[in-house]
């Protein structure tokens, strides 16, 4: 998969699936990133840096995003339901759509500012 800036057009990287099948992105910086429609079901996202990064209609099903920055991004419409999103960065985030059935919110600070209990 090749992951592009929204912003500029560059390629930012490009990850290939591990022998299970699933994407590592373990601490990745993919801010600005275009994954508009990724397929990203159980990726492992830990600590990524997804600031303004557009995920809208990504499956994000069962994706490790403990401790994800994903401030200000777009997740409309995404799927995230069973998503591990302990202790993200949700401020700002778009979720109009977004499906967080089953997802793990403990700690996430969400759109508003507020921390998840």
């Amino acid at each position: 998969m090749k992951i592009y800036n929204r912003f500029t057009g560059k390629l930012i990287r490009e990850i290939e699936k591990n022998q299970e099948g699933k994407y590592n992105l373990d601490g990745a910086n993919l801010v600005g990133a275009n994954l508009t429609g990724a397929n990203l079901v159980e990726a492992d996202l830990t600590g990524a840096k997804l600031v303004r990064a557009n995920l809208s209609e990504a499956n994000l099903a069962g994706a490790d995003l403990v401790r994800a920055n994903l401030a200000w991004a777009n997740l409309a419409w995404a799927n995230l339901a069973w998503a591990n999103l302990a202790w993200a960065n949700l401020v700002g985030a778009n979720l109009v759509g977004a499906k967080l059935a089953d997802a793990c919110l403990a700690g996430t600070i969400m759109p508003n500012g507020e921390r998840h209990s």
